[in-house]
């Protein structure tokens, strides 16, 4: 019986202790406080390098990191990909550091400039000051030339190429000897430019008289292809215009006095005849007579004396005999052979120079190659950076041995038509990671436009709300003024207030559950000393863009602290000096935006 009723008890008691667990109303304290998951201080910095700025940008922002500073370099195979992050990859770092990259920027552009009438040292440096270097140099020996002058080169002027391009050139010396050309038939005026375009001059002019046209070269010394010293003069005989001189008197005068005596006078010996007299070889009669006017260069007949005729005395003729007449016999006619007939030999076609005109005008230029034997082909083009009106190439080159007849042809730059201006481009400034209002700032500055494409929403901005996740077109892209560049803005993601069922009084909420009636608020990371106190995003600090043109480079990199600076190097005189900034002193900007400096490095 005592264990029935101990066992009854026993029952009574588990069954009050569970009905009391469950009545209504009543809280059982827990005996511990719940165990919160620990919050990740720490960030594993991914690998970006090699990526595209976009991304490389998508991929930080992922991480819950946030990209920095954005540099540009000259080189790469492609543009606007990461060369380098100023994290390296797998270092811990705190959620939303920042992680500057430098960007590839692609081989940088520049013009070739026009060398054409430089002496190859100035030429050389022309080259470093555009940024390039000199290729293959050629020689060519031309008349006129005292000092070295280049004459063409290749790429053209005004072509675009890249940095470091070699650009050929070919540069006119002094000739040792000058080939003379053939005047003879040409005017006296022709025949002296033709003189000095072949580096010669007009020496001793001899005038002659007679049938023509007046100012008619009829003969040359040295003649055609003779190779002489360059300024050497060549010594012409020149056909004069008709006038009327006084014929000498010949009478009595031999044949080779008289041929003396009107040569002297500006007359030419006419026709001969000699007729039976007592004065043997001497002048008896002349025609013209003595005396008379006659045209310069005309000629004179004259009548020589000869042997008396004797006459011998009459003797009585013989009474001919007639002769029998032979019977002709047929003669045999020899069988003709057939002649053999010569073979035509082709007639070797005569080799000419072609002459040096550039330089020179397009009628100046015509006339030489239309003297040497050749034809002219024109090719007519605009380019304000070269002399106006005159032939800039030819084609083939100067002293090549062609066939004559052969086309050469020549550019003349013409200026007919005027030449549009360039449409002037701006790199796009980086504004990533900028505030709205300073990326406006910046892009204005740039002479560009900004326009607000759209928003991304961030659980967690940190102190990044606000500031520029996105740009397009992508920093360093060149466009023309006036462009418009959208971005996107990081903006707090907003949570809704959760649902929660209703519960008792005293009831202790669960955590990461707000109590009844009180909306959700976002979660904010908490700054040291103030654990409830919510981050605001820094206001964008501005300077004032310092003057370092003239500076060495480590000096402006110490005025520029806090600024991003990217340097472009071209070839000068000065080693490692400022010589352009891309934004004027005095230009209140704010802390990041880049600034391009040019800086002059020795070889």
């Amino acid at each position: 019986m005592r264990k029935f009723l101990t066992a009854t008890m026993a029952i009574i008691l588990v069954s009050g202790c569970t009905m009391v667990s469950y009545y209504p109303g009543y809280y059982a304290p827990p005996t511990q406080a719940p165990v919160q998951e620990p919050v990740t201080s720490s960030i594993t910095v991914p690998n970006v390098v090699g990526m595209t700025l976009q991304e490389a940008q998508n991929a930080l922002w992922t991480s819950s990191l946030v990209p920095g500073d954005t540099s540009y370099q000259i080189g790469g195979e492609r543009k606007d990909v990461v060369l380098s992050q100023s994290v390296a990859a797998g270092t811990e770092m705190p959620a939303y550091a920042k992680v500057d990259l430098a960007v590839s920027a692609g081989a940088a552009q520049t013009y070739v400039p026009a060398l054409v009438g430089l002496e190859p040292s100035a030429a050389d440096g022309m080259l470093r000051q555009f940024g390039l270097r000199t290729g293959t140099v050629q020689y060519v020996e031309l008349p006129g030339i005292n000092e070295p002058k280049v004459v063409s080169q290749t790429p053209q002027v005004g072509a675009s190429v890249t940095v470091n391009t070699a650009v050929n050139y070919t540069v006119a010396i002094r000739r040792s000897t000058v080939a003379v050309p053939n005047i003879v038939g040409q005017q006296l005026s022709a025949a002296k430019r033709t003189l000095a375009s072949a580096g010669l001059s007009l020496g001793k002019i001899t005038p002659s008289y007679g049938n023509g046209t007046p100012n008619t070269i009829k003969w040359q010394s040295p003649a055609r292809g003779t190779q002489v010293p360059p300024g050497s003069a060549v010594d012409i005989m020149v056909l004069m215009a008709p006038r009327a001189v006084s014929v000498p008197n010949l009478y009595s005068m031999s044949a080779e006095q008289a041929s003396r005596a009107l040569s002297e006078a500006g007359l030419a010996m006419g026709r001969q005849t000699r007729v039976a007299g007592t004065t043997q070889n001497q002048v008896v009669s002349q025609n013209p007579a003595a005396g008379s006017r006659a045209r310069a260069g005309s000629g004179v007949d004259i009548v020589l004396g000869g042997q008396r005729i004797a006459y011998p005395s009459p003797t009585p003729r013989p009474v001919p005999q007639p002769t029998p007449q032979p019977v002709p016999q047929p003669v045999p006619q020899p069988t003709p052979q057939p002649v053999p007939q010569p073979v035509p030999q082709p007639t070797p076609q005569q080799k000419v120079r072609v002459p040096f005109v550039m330089g020179k005008s397009e009628e100046e230029a015509r006339g030489i190659l239309v003297q040497a034997g050749l034809q002219c082909s024109v090719v007519a083009v605009q380019n304000r950076n070269l002399p106006r009106d005159v032939v800039i190439s030819q084609n083939p080159a100067v002293n090549t041995l062609v066939d004559a007849g052969t086309p050469v042809q020549i550019t003349v730059n013409k200026t007919s038509q005027p030449i549009p201006p360039p449409v002037p481009t701006v790199a796009v400034p980086s504004i990533l990671g900028q505030t709205e209002a300073a990326a406006q700032a910046a892009l204005r500055r740039a002479g560009l436009q900004g326009r607000r494409d759209g928003v991304r929403e961030v659980a967690d901005a940190r102190g990044n709300s606000g500031r520029i996740a996105e740009q397009t077109p992508a920093p360093g892209t060149q466009v023309p003024r006036g462009t418009t560049v959208g971005y996107v803005i990081t903006v707090q993601q907003v949570k809704k207030p959760d649902k929660q069922p209703k519960q008792g009084p005293g009831t202790v909420p669960t955590p990461g559950k707000e109590a009844p009636g009180k909306p959700s608020q976002p979660s904010q990371p908490s700054q040291p000393g103030h654990p409830n106190k919510p981050t605001k995003a820094p206001e964008a600090k501005t300077v004032n863009i310092p003057n370092v043109v003239g500076n060495d480079l480590n000096k402006a990199r110490g005025k520029l602290s806090g600024l991003s600076v990217t340097i472009n190097f071209v070839r000068g005189d000065k080693d490692r000096v400022v010589i352009a900034q891309s934004l004027a002193p005095g230009t209140k900007v704010a802390q990041g935006t880049q600034v391009v400096l040019t800086v002059s490095m020795k070889e």
